[in-house]
């Protein structure tokens, strides 16, 4: 294999880790929508779930296995929807880090924002990662997606 067929299949092989870290995150949006409660509840609707993923890791240019614990957090007004979930994620190689998605759904649309950030103590070495997720019925789109080593 060449250098630049290396190349292109890091690349591919990175995208497909993005995708995967996209779809968790778009699942969780997902589910969040399937608990709806009705629309005259003014009680927040909490759950707890996990996923875990296989990823991209930016500092390490490996795939890594990703644990996500996700906690979610609903309030349903009238029409729309508002959840807030906060996720604790644990690497196969020692990264642990925490992350929160804020969105709203509001007749069959859903607008969502993602950050995390995640460190490995033994070497020093941070992710961050952020994005948008647009979810329009059911068919997930991914306005923006930033993924990087910040330190390593």
């Amino acid at each position: 294999m060449t250098g630049p067929e290396r190349a292109r299949l890091k690349t591919r092989e990175k995208e497909k880790a993005m995708r995967r870290f996209a779809t968790v995150l778009a699942v969780a949006t997902i589910l969040v929508g399937a608990a709806v409660a009705p629309a005259s509840a003014a009680k927040p609707i909490e759950s707890t779930f996990e996923f875990t993923v296989e990823e991209w890791n930016p500092c390490t240019d490996s795939i890594h296995e990703v644990v996500f614990s996700f906690h979610v957090r609903e309030i349903v007004q009238q029409k729309q929807s508002v959840f807030v979930i906060h996720y604790v994620t644990v690497t196969s190689d020692g990264f642990i880090g925490k992350g929160r998605e804020i969105g709203v759904e509001r007749d069959g649309f859903v607008s969502s924002t993602f950050s995390d950030k995640m460190t490995n103590t033994a070497s020093g070495q941070k992710i961050s990662t952020s994005g948008r997720f647009l979810l329009r019925d059911g068919e997930v789109k991914l306005s923006s997606f930033d993924k990087r080593c910040v330190r390593g």
